[in-house]
């Protein structure tokens, strides 16, 4: 299986389909996760807006419903039908804002099958390769370096983590490698020329094969 693990921003998810076909990966084996501790943040922020009941009611309540979504089979569902419960509040408009959240990630929100397969349902690893990986690497002090160039670094760095180098040097010798990017998903399907790519290729990386002696 291949994990896809994020938080809730909208864009992100948006751009699900583009990778998963860009890395040729089956349908099957994707499994799209909600970050466990973002979705409890958000669902904290929620019941924090019902200053109809007490504080400690408040925090009763978001134990109750953080420790069902996080330890029950049904806790998605126990954590919609308390929403639609208080959306009748004073607040219902942020609620109902909350509970059509729930509903659109809910099949991303099945923490105790996850953790059954034996996938995380944190991104905490992700956001923690991110600072140590890029961040440290490219905004070294006295660093200074393009975004195309970053860009394309980081997808090379990918390639040879993935083990398709190889893969990748001979699509570029061939002139059939398409350098993938980051930019919206709309921008980003478009198919690019041959020379649009080279020439956000850093150029150590597109000579021509020499010919055989």
């Amino acid at each position: 299986m291949v994990e896809f693990i994020a938080d809730g921003a909208e864009w992100i998810w948006h751009r699900v389909e583009s990778l998963r076909t860009l890395a040729e990966i089956p349908t099957a084996k994707l499994v799209e996760v909600l970050d466990f501790y973002h979705a409890s943040q958000y669902l904290s922020e929620t019941i924090a807006t019902c200053r109809n009941l007490p504080k400690a009611q408040r925090q009763a309540l978001y134990k109750r419903l953080r420790h069902a979504l996080r330890h029950q089979a049904d806790g998605v569902e126990v954590v919609m039908e308390a929403l639609r419960a208080l959306a009748t509040t004073q607040r219902g408009k942020t609620i109902r804002r909350a509970l059509s959240y729930v509903e659109a990630h809910a099949h991303r929100m099945r923490y105790v099958t996850l953790e059954a397969h034996k996938l995380s349902i944190g991104s905490g690893q992700v956001e923690s390769a991110v600072r140590r990986v890029i961040n440290l690497r490219f905004k070294a002090p006295g660093s200074f370096w393009t975004e195309t160039t970053v860009s394309g670094l980081m997808h090379l760095r990918a390639a040879f983590k993935a083990g398709r180098w190889d893969e990748v040097m001979i699509g570029i010798l061939t002139g059939i490698y398409q350098t993938p990017g980051f930019a919206p998903v709309s921008q980003a399907a478009t198919p690019r020329s041959t020379e649009a790519q080279k020439r956000d290729m850093p150029q150590s990386f597109i000579k021509s094969r020499k010919p055989a002696a």
